[in-house]
């Protein structure tokens, strides 16, 4: 799952190798339409080395912001989860409770973008402090140079989810 897919670049990276990509994003046609500027995953102009073009991203109209948005797909085999919509605590935080309380039962990884980002950074400790995430490994750029980026972080990180620990989901419940 790929929530914030923007114009779906990580969305195309991930169905090279992932059956199936759910590729959410609330702002799809925000401008897109008439003046080309907005996000609207154009699987058109995503092609993969070969030149052919992927099959497996559907993309998806979703604003976690709403209670039990993601409830939808809890039944889902779905095995990972990039995090990649608005950098702030608060829509991390949200995003990333949204994943882990509604999608119950097969998320192991959630890899964030911008993790150098301090609100990013502070999100993901959060769940780290209360033992329901462990850092995984860095993803992109490993001393990211860029204006929002502090302390020498990698531009991404990945997630482990310590779902298989005990009381992970009174933890969770409690951290909530």
């Amino acid at each position: 799952m790929d929530i914030g897919a923007g114009k779906g670049s990580t969305a195309a990276a991930l169905a090279v190798n992932f059956g199936v990509v759910l590729a959410t994003e609330i702002y799809w046609m925000l401008a897109g339409a008439t003046t080309g500027r907005g996000f609207l995953t154009d699987r058109s102009k995503l092609f993969r080395e070969d030149g052919s073009s992927f099959n497996n991203i559907v993309s998806i109209h979703i604003d976690a912001s709403h209670p039990h948005s993601f409830g939808i797909f809890a039944v889902q085999n779905i095995s990972a989860c990039v995090i990649d919509a608005q950098h702030d605590f608060a829509h991390i935080g949200r995003e990333t409770f949204a994943v882990l309380r509604q999608i119950p039962c097969c998320v192991e990884t959630i890899v964030y973008h911008d993790y150098c980002d301090v609100d990013v950074f502070n999100a993901v400790q959060y769940f780290v402090s209360a033992g329901i995430l462990a850092f995984r490994t860095s993803i992109g750029m490993r001393n990211w140079v860029a204006p929002w980026c502090r302390d020498g972080r990698p531009e991404g990180a990945a997630m482990r989810v310590l779902r298989h620990t005990d009381k992970f989901h009174e933890r969770l419940e409690t951290l909530y």
